[in-house]
């Protein structure tokens, strides 16, 4: 499970960081994940940003072995993350960010999200960067993070099954990522209501 608790300032380090495709502008992180992660028994997801000044211009989902914890602390942290969500001229388009990993034979940690697949924007930092969720096809075991979306309502032409929207998989990619499709009008508001709930300070 997750050890390091929201506010906790961390480096990644260096050799980590160079697998990342959508690396950070800096090593120095501060952690961003939900105080239920800590309680989470299978792995050790957990969502980092970096902060230029008040604003966050990077966020990342990745493995707390990719961290070590430095002195530090930014309890309001999520405050400023969540004040970028749900907001932005792509909101609920899908991206196709390809790969997270750039060299994926090197694939260092699970939690790092793998596979070519849409995510789906949800809101965008003040850098201009977009904020995006990963879209998973398998849908059992559905849990309140992780809103289910109808295949009718996920407007892309390769579009075959209902799928899940993995909030705690959120990551930050730049706006010239390639955008194509979006989720339908009707779809919104329930997964509105769960972003609001699973980011909300």
């Amino acid at each position: 499970m997750a050890q390091l608790p929201p506010g906790t300032h961390v480096e990644l380090r260096p050799d980590e960081c160079a697998l990342l495709t959508y690396a950070p502008p800096t090593v120095e992180l501060v952690i961003a994940v939900h105080a239920a992660a800590l309680r989470a028994p299978a792995h050790g997801l957990t969502l980092a940003v970096t902060l230029d000044g008040d604003e966050i211009d990077w966020v990342g989902a990745i493995d707390e072995r990719m961290v070590a914890r430095v002195a530090g602390s930014d309890p309001d942290v999520r405050v400023q993350l969540a004040a970028s969500l749900l907001y932005g001229e792509d909101l609920w388009r899908l991206a196709w960010p390809g790969e997270l990993i750039n060299d994926p034979r090197r694939r260092p940690h699970h939690t790092v999200y793998n596979g070519r697949r849409p995510w789906v924007v949800l809101g965008e930092l003040p850098v201009g960067d977009l904020l995006i969720a990963p879209l998973n096809s398998d849908t059992h075991g559905a849990k309140w993070f992780t809103p289910v979306i109808a295949r009718a309502d996920i407007r892309f032409g390769g579009s075959t099954s209902d799928a899940i929207l993995e909030l705690a998989h959120l990551w930050s990619v730049p706006p010239e990522v390639k955008l194509d499709g979006c989720i339908a009008e009707g779809a919104e508001r329930p997964v509105e209501d769960a972003v609001m709930r699973y980011f909300s300070p």
